[in-house]
């Protein structure tokens, strides 16, 4: 640290951090299990497909409260890590689907207005297109979900 040969706290932290997610990653331990479930918690509060701590922190960190994985997360995004090999429970259920917080991120809607929307779709138990549509060829939201009511007759498995 400026030239002195100290170490970086902030990154001796973080990798830190990044080592216990390695060594407790899958859940084999209590700990991991807590950091499964967290990780879990985040792709379902941010409605992405895939890995969270793989996307931008910039985009999505809104929708989320602090915690210690969002520090990490916020340093992934930094440095421009990458992880790999993470289980994920969100998954297309059709072909061509999308995952309503991902499309709705294009269009240019501020950050509260997503955190709103957001937890509207949380409430709804939808995380994706094909959960809110009424017909096959996708044109159309059904009705319930337009007035903001649950559908007693669909249910997400997701807790």
């Amino acid at each position: 640290m400026f030239g002195l040969g100290l170490p970086d706290l902030y990154a001796e932290m973080q990798i830190g951090k990044l080592k216990e997610l390695i060594k407790h990653g899958m859940p084999k331990s209590v700990l991991g299990n807590q950091m499964q479930y967290g990780l879990e918690m985040m792709q379902i509060m941010t409605g992405v497909p895939e890995l969270i701590l793989n996307y931008n922190y910039q985009k999505y960190s809104h929708l989320m409260e602090d915690s210690w994985l969002t520090y990490l997360w916020r340093y992934i995004s930094d440095e421009k890590l990458r992880i790999k090999g993470w289980k994920t429970i969100l998954q297309r259920q059709r072909e061509n689907d999308e995952f309503i917080m991902k499309v709705l991120l294009n269009y240019g809607i501020s950050k509260s207005e997503l955190a709103t929307l957001n937890k509207c779709w949380l409430y709804l138990q939808a995380v994706a297109i094909s959960d809110i549509i009424a017909n096959g060829d996708g044109t159309q939201i059904a009705p319930i979900y337009v007035k903001g009511n649950l559908d007693s007759s669909r249910r997400s498995s997701l807790k």
